[in-house]
């Protein structure tokens, strides 16, 4: 069903996804900048949350995207509400096609899930670094701003290991100053905004 979508032009939610994705790529460089080789082997792997997803949810939410890009176009509303299904079922779909990576060959993206709570996002990243797992939770506000996707980081843990938000949110601020981070969470050209309200994620074209 994924090589179908393709064809017709449709990588699924691969624009604005991809940018999601770069903001688990800097939760993983954040954890890289907290703990040691040693201290990561120690931490116990938190168990992911339970979501559903099906491929055909995510087939539903790229023609939703599709339509929503074409109404923009010509001048219309072009909005989609996506719920934590569709997402967490575009997010298996695109993992799969293309594991995400830190940038390195020692840490790996297993897997990733998302749950939506009210106006903030909570990432669940597995990475398998050096063959052993490590499991992050961030929970922050999705933001965008002069054409750049943010997240506004809250709470984390590594593991059960506690991360303060305000190490988190200085740590962010750093690497968004970083050019090649910048570049990553650009927003495409006919994106004008993506956050998170109501318990679902709010798309929205021009």
């Amino acid at each position: 069903m994924g090589e179908h979508a393709e064809k017709n032009g449709t990588k699924i939610g691969r624009p604005w996804l991809r940018a999601v994705l770069w903001s688990a790529g800097i939760a993983i460089g954040m954890t890289m900048l907290i703990v040691s080789g040693a201290l990561i082997l120690l931490l116990r792997v938190a168990p992911a949350p339970v979501v559903h997803t099906n491929p055909a949810i995510a087939q539903k939410l790229a023609r939703e995207l599709q339509r929503a890009q074409a109404a923009a176009a010509i001048g219309e509303s072009g909005v989609v509400n996506a719920d934590e299904a569709e997402i967490n079922s575009t997010l298996e779909h695109y993992l799969r096609a293309a594991p995400a990576t830190t940038g390195t060959n020692q840490a790996k993206v297993q897997d990733m899930k998302l749950n939506l709570v009210g106006d903030r996002l909570r990432l669940y990243v597995l990475l398998n670094v050096k063959n052993k797992n490590l499991s992050v939770l961030l929970q922050g506000k999705l933001t965008t701003a002069n054409g750049y996707l943010n997240f506004e980081p809250e709470s984390g843990k590594i593991g059960d290991l506690p991360i303060p938000g305000s190490w988190l949110r200085k740590t962010m601020n750093q690497l968004m100053e970083n050019p090649e981070s910048r570049k990553a969470l650009q927003l495409p050209s006919n994106l004008n905004d993506v956050h998170v309200e109501s318990g679902k994620m709010v798309v929205t074209y021009r």
